[in-house]
């Protein structure tokens, strides 16, 4: 008998925000006992380079996934579509996934979390993967997301990164590393570059920035970043939200019982567990 397929056509999202319907997707093929099929991950991103902005997202030859051809997207939109990850009672043998990825997506797939890590490395193709295994772990790992969201207001400030980088490490006692991963310029940054043991991320690509962001021990989100969450919601570090966060907690509980994760300001009261994390970094 042969086994169900659901299609995913991507819309032209930022990387991370097609990993999450990616995830949505994969996650809803599983519990439907079915076979992932997505189509293509790359697109031209117009708007990145009319905006000359310094990274132009351009996501090709990153992952080794089952992908559709072009003619069949033409086709999809007759299929049997589904926009929830649950098991389904309706019978298909053929449909669409689809629907609008949210950062708070992943609440719900934090219950997947260990599968889809799992599934999500697998795919990343092995050119990648060297880079990244001889890639240095970042000590502090700070997301500073400009490009579009400078045009729609959404950034987060560079103070609240210097006062939080100020603060960790006046309770680890050390000046620990920085390691600033961002689609900004370096004029954009120019407050926490002048911090002392701090240097910018040589980029490679947006993915294996992505991963070794994630590889963090201590990683500082950009509010609202789907690419800081997901870094979040795949490693196992330290992370520091922003408090007007969308989502205060990513991953599931019993990984943020040792590990935390949550809204916090230099202005308050840090709890035993984020100081426990922090003063345990050698």
């Amino acid at each position: 008998m042969a086994k169900k397929k659901v299609y995913l056509k991507f819309e032209r999202f930022g990387l991370c925000n097609k990993i999450i319907m990616w995830a949505k997707a994969y996650v809803f093929a599983q519990n439907n006992d079915a076979v992932l099929i997505t189509s293509s991950w790359f697109h031209i991103p117009i708007g990145n380079i009319l905006r000359r902005e310094k990274s132009l997202r351009l996501y090709f030859d990153f992952f080794n996934n089952k992908q559709s051809s072009l003619l069949l997207n033409f086709f999809l939109k007759r299929l049997k579509s589904f926009t929830s990850i649950e098991k389904q009672n309706q019978k298909f043998t053929t449909c669409v996934f689809e629907g609008t990825p949210y950062v708070s997506d992943l609440v719900k797939l934090a219950e997947y979390r260990d599968d889809l890590i799992k599934a999500f490395l697998s795919m990343v193709k092995p050119m990648h993967k060297k880079k990244i295994a001889a890639t240095e772990i970042p000590v502090i790992g700070v997301h500073v997301r400009r490009g579009d969201f400078n045009n729609i207001g959404a950034t987060t400030t560079n103070e609240f990164y210097v006062d939080l980088i100020n603060k960790i490490r006046s309770y680890s006692e050390k000046e620990l590393p920085v390691t600033i991963f961002s689609d900004g310029f370096d004029h954009e940054l120019k407050e926490i570059l002048e911090l002392k043991n701090t240097k910018r991320f040589e980029t490679q690509n947006d993915l294996v920035d992505l991963v070794v962001l994630s590889k963090s021990k201590i990683l500082i989100t950009s509010k609202g970043s789907s690419y800081s969450y997901w870094a979040a919601f795949i490693g196992d570090a330290t992370v520091l939200h922003h408090p007007d966060t969308w989502v205060p907690q990513c991953r599931d509980e019993n990984t943020n019982r040792s590990v935390f994760e949550g809204p916090i300001s230099a202005d308050e009261v840090w709890p035993n567990l984020l100081l426990k994390n922090i003063k345990s970094i050698s």
